[in-house]
């Protein structure tokens, strides 16, 4: 009886070194945070944040999509808590399809692949119909993010008339034949006594005008002026020997003038 006693003392007595179990924490709610202000939430609750980075169209970029474990629960101190960082949208194509496109097309083609239409300007295209999309800018093609905008180029239809004057010939026709203008022409030759032969002279388009695509431009190009011939020297007359004059004779109905003589010395009257 006092053996069991003294044993039931002893086990009752002896102190327990195994140490208290901590008290769990609950992860805290971080979502839609920074990424700095959710490490300070974290770290303030004696638990490590570590952040991966994903894509999402819904929560900005740089905020806490969501957190593993998740919000509310209860974890050991010092656990690891994974945070999600969005990215923003993931990056979509733009459609290469809408070069070419009308207008309406194009905005359709643009919605359709989740992204905006920005500013529409016109410029001029040798190829391009009026009104259809020329290019776009971002260009068709390359990577944008979701819900970005996209401005468009519209053809106006018409071609910028290139400097054609004080050209030769081939210089000039071979501009009006670049992809950029692809304008047909007529060469008019002119005399000219100045400018050297094959140099434009004039062309029926101004310079930088906007012309109609298929506009036919008129080239003038000087030519050498033609020498003007020498005239012809008159043919010689015959000659012929002048005949004499005759000597005026007396004029009828008039009488000859009478001769004129001197007195004789006999026919004087004699002094008394």
């Amino acid at each position: 009886m006092i053996l069991v006693l003294a044993t039931g003392f002893l086990l009752l007595g002896k102190p327990n070194n195994t140490p208290e179990a901590s008290p769990l924490i609950e992860v805290p709610v971080v979502e839609r945070l920074t990424e700095a202000q959710a490490s300070g939430e974290l770290s303030r609750a004696g638990l490590i944040p570590i952040f991966t980075e994903r894509y999402n169209s819904d929560v900005e970029a740089g905020l806490v999509v969501s957190s593993e474990p998740d919000a509310g629960r209860r974890v050991d101190p010092d656990s690891q808590v994974t945070m999600v960082l969005s990215l923003g949208p993931a990056d979509v194509e733009i459609p290469a399809s809408i070069r070419g496109l009308s207008e309406s097309s194009a905005r359709s083609a643009l919605e359709g692949a989740g992204l905006l239409t920005g500013q529409v300007t016109e410029a001029t295209s040798a190829t391009v119909t009026a009104g259809r999309v020329l290019s776009s800018s971002p260009d068709a093609g390359t990577s944008v993010p979701a819900g970005g905008t996209v401005d468009l180029v519209l053809s106006n239809g018409r071609v910028t008339v290139p400097l054609l004057i004080d050209l030769p010939q081939s210089a000039a026709t071979a501009l009006l034949n670049d992809p950029d203008v692809m304008l047909p022409y007529r060469v008019e030759t002119v005399e000219n006594s100045v400018v050297e032969p094959g140099i434009v002279t004039n062309q029926s388009a101004a310079a930088r005008s906007e012309v109609p695509q298929g506009t036919e431009i008129v080239l003038q190009v000087a030519a050498p002026a033609t020498e003007p011939e020498p005239p012809l020297s008159p043919s010689p007359s015959p000659s012929t020997s002048p005949s004499p004059s005759p000597s005026p004779g007396p004029t009828a109905g008039t009488s000859p003038p009478a001769a004129t003589t001197s007195p004789s010395p006999s026919s004087l009257p004699e002094d008394d």
